[in-house]
């Protein structure tokens, strides 16, 4: 039986415009690795529209799992005042990983 261990997910959505940025400061953080899924919905800022491919693929879903330091740093880092001028949903929650697993840490 695996012995499980708390690690934190960090879940950023926001346009794809700015995706390529975040990614590469969320690796310069300290993350290991990332996940992206392409993503569509409506909230504050409303629906938003890539005027290619329309609503379907405007925002993008990044998760990261990661260890507590690094989750903080990149909250902290989506808070900055550079990043105000975008529409970006964050949130953290504990998640059980294996502990044999390293990828988080």
């Amino acid at each position: 039986m695996a012995t499980m261990t708390v690690a934190r997910r960090v879940v950023v959505i926001t346009e794809k415009a700015i995706e390529r940025i975040l990614l590469e400061e969320i690796l310069k953080l300290g993350a290991k690795g990332y996940n992206c899924t392409y993503c569509f919905g409506k909230g504050e800022h409303g629906i938003v529209e890539d005027p290619f491919t329309g609503p379907e693929h405007g925002c993008v879903r990044i998760e990261i799992v990661t260890s507590e330091t690094v989750a903080n740093a990149i909250m902290d880092y989506l808070h900055r005042d550079t990043l105000q001028h975008y529409p970006i949903t964050s949130f953290m929650d504990n998640v059980q990983v294996d502990a044999r697993d390293t990828f988080y840490r």
